[in-house]
């Protein structure tokens, strides 16, 4: 029942149990001592921590950033775990940070946040919460399954604390004045320590479902919401909690509290906005427009306004201590995940999904977004040919830029669209140089002059087009896609080509030298053409779907892979196709393609399957790649003359020796990667999807 804890980021993984994908079954050759550096661009940032004139922001991937300048620049710290952190503090008159996650994760930097280590946890349960003494030495973290723990050494070394209950904890305080370390949680379980004592103090509110928020009103005082709405204070630093005769009505995400705790705002679920001036007695309770979830509220202290921040980019603020709130502008509808304010520069910051920090500098009337990235599941990224400059394509009608070789993005919502139109796939038409991307809802997309002017074609109703490819003589770019869709783009204008079949079409591939394109798709369906325009069907010596297909100009031979470990082989331009024994079973091979340096063919599929082919495609081995994940895209690094293949589970390899061997590269995540590219100008190795990681190769 952890949903009704109080963050929703924490909520999200309250319930659920997240699995380690990564199954490892054969140790894999190392072919060289290459290093490198994995920057996720576009981490779902969960909370953050303002201190002495820095700021630090944790969330999923392991990622810890931090600014000096109130938000304006952030630099990432070297990933160390995969996991998502929860929460970050930072220890007493120390540059010592403690940062806590999932399956038990505990990092500490003793540096403000340049490097970071992970140390030895007793637990692999998640951590949600993490509190720091006044000395600096002594940490406690909480989590699931009723996970106390301390370190007395400056986070170190942990110890788990007994604990009267299996139920989640998920706030952690150390109370000044009464000199007490607090947890509270779920099933309104509260444990209290005393400096100068080893033994905690375990009590049990009455009536709590789970204790939501936390906060504390500098004179001893500690309040805490619920899950119900409810409000309770505690004066003894956590022995005891007394229920406010009013409440908020609904589950309470975060507190703010005024100095003496006279004054209270709650926000939290559907909107709420509740307001107190008599510490908790009544309430004035009123609802941000749309009833978002707010996840957090702060005060300005130059002008005393009230802000709060949640879903959908949305922004309230108050002037009159939250009498009245109206909603402010924002550059953004991601969801917002925390706020608070730099005090060395006045600035307010808010962060969220995708990478997404935002700062106000006058008192959050403006916003301003200092860094983003891909907000969505990346599909696709191409390079522009006139700029050189990197293009992603993602779910909901988004798309993204990269000006400097995938180190930052800046995204778009295109709502010329119809909603939601995933964006899959893009080709380059060679000599016109206009890009044209394939969506769902019979989306087209085409530009000529780097995402300055859009040419578009939507239907809400219509067929995706998934798969494109560029015919280099006709300089006309082919799109293909379920219900048998055909369209063709040149100049950017595009043309429905009269389909041919009503089946679904997965792939489309050319080529380049004879004009030939070969179209493909489920249980076995293939078609052909010499123009683009006038199609036929081929006899298909297989009725399994196929996935995706090569053709390769410098000999003439096609090869398309599919379900159930099915392997096609043309020799002529796909007028005749034959089955190609694999030592594979029923494995979906996703992807086919061949090096151009080497001459030799490879395919990708479930399981961890590598295939590799000398001999044109006539004969496969089977490659052990150390992983049983699903391998998709494969490309050369470039200059390099190195090969690096992606799949599921946050996985790229990298082989030496044409394919013959693979080493596995630190991505910093375990997230899905559906593609790889590099980046022609930087060398930049960029690969994406769930998340769009830049992989700086280090010296």
């Amino acid at each position: 029942m952890w949903h009704v804890f109080a963050q929703r980021a924490v909520a999200a993984v309250l319930g659920f149990a997240v699995a380690a994908a990564l199954a490892n079954t054969a140790a894999a050759a190392e072919p060289a001592a290459v290093r490198y550096a994995a920057h996720v661009t576009n981490p779902n940032l969960q909370r953050l921590l303002a201190d002495g004139g820095q700021l630090w922001a944790v969330g999923s991937d392991g990622s810890a950033w931090r600014s000096s300048d109130g938000g304006t620049t952030w630099q990432d710290s070297p990933s160390v775990t995969p996991q998502t952190l929860r929460a970050v503090t930072r220890g007493a008159q120390t540059s010592r940070l403690v940062a806590v996650g999932e399956k038990g994760s505990v990092l500490v930097s003793n540096d403000a946040g340049h490097r970071w280590t992970a140390v030895d946890s007793p637990v692999d349960q998640d951590l949600l919460a993490v509190a720091a003494d006044g000395t600096g030495a002594r940490f406690i973290a909480v989590g699931m399954g009723g996970t106390l723990m301390m370190s007395t050494d400056g986070g170190a070394q942990w110890a788990t604390v007994p604990t009267t209950h299996s139920l989640g904890l998920g706030l952690a305080a150390y109370e000044p004045r009464s000199h007490r370390f607090v947890a509270l949680g779920e099933g309104g379980h509260v444990s209290v320590l005393s400096d100068g004592s080893v033994a905690w103090r375990h009590l049990q509110v009455p009536k709590v479902q789970a204790f939501t928020a936390l906060a504390s009103d500098g004179a001893g005082g500690l309040w805490a919401g619920t899950s119900q709405g409810a409000v309770y204070r505690s004066a003894d630093g956590g022995l005891s909690w007394q229920r406010c005769r009013g409440g908020a009505r609904d589950y309470v995400a975060r507190l703010w509290v005024g100095p003496g705790g006279r004054h209270l705002v709650a926000v939290g679920n559907a909107g709420l906005l509740a307001q107190s001036t008599d510490g908790g007695a009544r309430w004035r309770v009123q609802r941000a427009p749309g009833m978002p979830y707010l996840a957090a509220v702060v005060q300005h202290p130059a002008t005393q306004a009230l802000l709060a921040a949640g879903d959908g980019g949305q922004v309230m603020r108050s002037t009159d201590g939250g009498r009245r709130w109206l909603r402010v502008p924002t550059p953004t509808r991601a969801n917002l995940e925390d706020m608070t304010v730099d005090a060395a520069t006045g600035a307010l910051v808010a962060v969220g999904r995708g990478g997404l920090v935002m700062v106000s500098r006058d008192a959050g009337l403006s916003w301003a977004i200092t860094h983003q990235g891909m907000p969505e599941y990346t599909h696709q990224v191409v390079s522009d040919a006139r700029t050189g400059h990197l293009l992603a394509l993602g779910a909901n009608r988004t798309l993204a830029w990269s000006r400097d070789g995938g180190k930052s993005w800046q995204p778009q919502r295109m709502t010329q669209l119809a909603e939601p139109a995933y964006l899959f796939d893009a080709s380059v038409a060679p000599r016109s140089r206009y890009i044209v991307v394939a969506g769902g809802q019979g989306s087209m997309l085409s530009t000529g002059d780097a995402g300055a002017t859009w040419t578009h074609r939507t239907d809400p109703v219509g067929p995706d087009f998934v798969a494109s490819v560029a015919l280099p003589l006709s300089d006309r770019v082919f799109l293909v896609g379920h219900g048998g869709r055909m369209m063709s783009v040149g100049e950017g204008q595009p043309e429905n080509i009269p389909p041919i079949t009503k089946a679904n079409f997965y792939g489309v591939v050319a080529d380049e030298r004879r004009s030939t394109l070969i179209a493909f798709g489920e249980s076995g369906l293939i078609v052909r053409s010499n123009d683009g325009w006038r199609w036929r069907p081929m006899a298909a010596p297989v009725t399994t779907d196929l996935h995706a297909g090569h053709a390769d100009a410098d000999s003439g031979v096609i090869v398309l892979v599919g379900a159930g470990g099915q392997v096609l082989r043309s020799a002529d331009q796909g007028e005749h196709w034959v089955r190609v024994a694999v030592p594979v079973g029923d494995e979906s091979l996703r992807r086919v393609t061949r090096d151009t340096a080497s001459g030799v063919w490879f395919i990708t599929g479930t399981q961890g399957t590598l295939l590799r082919s000398t001999d044109n495609a006539l004969t496969w081995a089977l490659v052990p790649t150390g992983t049983r994940a699903q391998l998709r895209g494969l490309i050369s690094e470039g200059s390099s003359g190195a090969l690096l293949v992606t799949g599921r589970d946050g996985v790229v390899l990298r082989s030496i020796d044409t394919g013959s061997s693979w080493a596995p590269i630190d991505t910093g995540t375990h997230t899905r990667f559906k593609g790889i590219t590099v980046h022609e100008a930087s060398g930049n190795v960029v690969v994406f999807g769930d998340r769009v990681v830049w992989l700086e190769r280090l010296p």
